[in-house]
């Protein structure tokens, strides 16, 4: 420590913001850190979260870099606290990493958490698809691809991208499951709000392990070979079908073939709109955490801004009645227009946009078909 201390003050400020600035490893294989991943515990799941389809997270607990240096000494106190200013956002912007491991599981990793903090200005959250479902069998439950439409038109990444958000807005970036269940995760409210939260799906490295811009329907249909057919089934075109009117590629071809980042981020925005804008229900059910905590969430693919969900906008011009009439609804009806009128009071409070032009308004940053 006193050598330390004895350096010159250029090259402990070098240091401090090295250590501030350090990310822990991703995983980039499945081998890379499968025996260190565990159901992700905590918070009610809804109806998504089940034992064949949890996330996955690093068993540990991501302590805040800053924190030990903050203890170390009066001193040193001083110079990490001007480290931090010197950081993106002060230290108040958090890294998250999202892999879709083979299609079936979703490995969630704690990057860079420089600061403890509840009211942080940027989440970058990347989404990263690796392996594919090759080696499975037809049918067989724990190897369908999550990327697949459910009956309701989300998909399980969607999902269980929002179970993981959900999951860090209340309880922060911890990954261990309670020791006990009197301390149970979906007790914990850290109260966490976020400004600007950003999902970037991105590219693999090498960009020929993906299917080709114009091969989404064969790519899909290769999938759906895969899992027992369903009464739902019979609009959707063989892979034979697709594959011969995108260029021929055979099902085996797809299946070694990663879904397109542009693909899994339209389907997301998409599907995530859906979940939290509709009707009362909906929205108290999966909206209501998100209009409370975040400001607006940004998709990016590969870096690049391709749309956004502004929730100021989407909250402020939300029909507060359901369109059916009952005493089941009333209440909903009663219950929703009690929580509008506070979150919006509570997201200006927190220094949240609140503001919109009409029903179901949203603002877009267009790219083509988004």
């Amino acid at each position: 420590m006193a050598f330390f201390m004895n350096l010159p003050r250029e090259i402990r400020d070098d240091i401090l913001d090295r250590v501030l600035l350090s990310e822990r490893p991703v995983p980039a294989a499945r081998e890379d850190s499968e025996k260190n991943q565990t159901p992700l515990a905590g918070l009610e799941a809804y109806r998504w979260i089940s034992e064949d389809k949890p996330v996955f997270s690093d068993p540990q607990t991501a302590q805040p870099t800053a924190t030990a240096l903050l203890l170390v000494s009066r001193q040193f106190h001083g110079e990490t606290q001007d480290a931090l200013k010197r950081l993106p956002d002060r230290g108040k912007r958090y890294k998250i990493d999202f892999v879709l491991m083979e299609e079936r599981e979703l490995w969630l990793t704690f990057v860079h958490v420089p600061l403890g903090c509840t009211a942080l200005e940027q989440v970058d959250f990347t989404v990263r698809l690796v392996g594919t479902m090759r080696g499975s069998e037809p049918g067989e439950k724990t190897q369908v691809s999550l990327t697949l439409l459910l009956a309701d038109g989300a998909s399980d990444v969607t999902f269980g991208v929002y179970y993981a958000l959900a999951r860090f807005l209340k309880a922060g970036p911890t990954g261990k499951p309670p020791a006990t269940a009197e301390s149970r995760t979906s007790d914990i409210d850290r109260g966490m709000t976020v400004r600007h939260l950003v999902l970037n799906f991105l590219s693999p490295a090498d960009e020929g392990l993906l299917a080709g811009p114009g091969e989404r329907s064969a790519w899909m249909a290769s999938r759906r070979s895969r899992r027992t057919p369903s009464s739902g089934d019979a609009d959707i075109p063989s892979v034979e079908g697709a594959a011969a009117a995108e260029g021929g590629a055979t099902a085996v071809d797809y299946q070694t073939k990663l879904m397109r980042p542009e693909w899994l981020a339209k389907y997301t925005r998409s599907h995530l709109r859906m979940l939290i804008w509709g009707t009362a229900r909906l929205t108290l059910g999966y909206g209501r955490v998100l209009y409370e905590r975040v400001g607006d969430i940004v998709f990016q693919v590969d870096g690049e801004t391709v749309g956004t969900l502004d929730l100021g906008v989407l909250i402020d011009g939300m029909p507060c009645q359901h369109r059916r009439t009952s005493k089941h609804y009333d209440r909903i009806n009663a219950e929703f227009q009690e929580w509008h009128k506070s979150v919006l009071e509570n997201r200006r409070a927190a220094g949240l946009w609140v503001g919109g032009s009409g029903p179901g308004t949203s603002k877009v940053i267009s790219r083509p078909g988004w």
